[in-house]
């Protein structure tokens, strides 16, 4: 890690906690879900209503039979929906924040696994708190955790540009390039 201001660190990051990732996500996806949720469950009991209300207009006005309606016998459970709109609006609110936060728990720890398989080059600055800094200088010290993990190094330092897998290695100089013939035909 390198200062770049006082106060500053530098570095790359070397791995998020998967565990960590499931939390956040899980709270996210339910904060997210008892608003979606909540919407889900007042339309629900909207349309409930409003449907009890043409059903109960289209038998009254126009005499049509219970059973000759589109939803038949289902008239009494509608407006029963439809009068209890407030334990149908908490139940899908909670329902949907329970789903929501089941489902950002699993992508979050999902992401969080993949990025710590691929390990991008992530660069982030860190500010040092006042617990963090040596009181003698005044300056950062070393963060409390695990030993920072030292920068990738390419396995042919003098190399230029990574081989291509399948390639033939450089010459050489003073050598001729080899062939591609597999072994055992020259």
């Amino acid at each position: 890690m390198s200062t770049a201001q006082p106060g500053l660190l530098r570095g790359r990051l070397g791995g998020v906690s998967v565990a960590g990732a499931m939390r956040a996500g899980a709270l996210v996806g339910f904060a997210h879900g008892l608003v979606l949720g909540a919407i889900l469950g007042a339309v629900l009991a909207w349309f409930a209503g409003a449907l009890a209300g043409w059903e109960r207009e289209l038998t009254t006005t126009y005499g049509i039979g219970a059973n000759l309606l589109p939803f038949g016998d289902q008239g009494d459970a509608l407006e029963s929906v439809g009068r209890s709109w407030y334990l149908v609006v908490a139940g899908m609110s909670l329902a949907g924040g329970i789903v929501l936060a089941l489902l950002g728990a699993l992508l979050a720890g999902l992401l969080a696994a993949v990025y710590n398989r691929v390990r991008p080059e992530a660069a982030i600055v860190v500010e040092a708190t006042p617990e963090a800094t040596t009181p003698a200088e005044g300056r950062p010290g070393p963060l409390p955790g695990p030993a920072p993990i030292p920068p990738a190094r390419s396995a042919h330092p003098g190399r230029a540009r990574p081989r291509v897998r399948g390639s033939a290695p450089p010459a050489a100089p003073g050598r001729p390039t080899p062939s591609r013939c597999p072994r055992g035909t020259r």
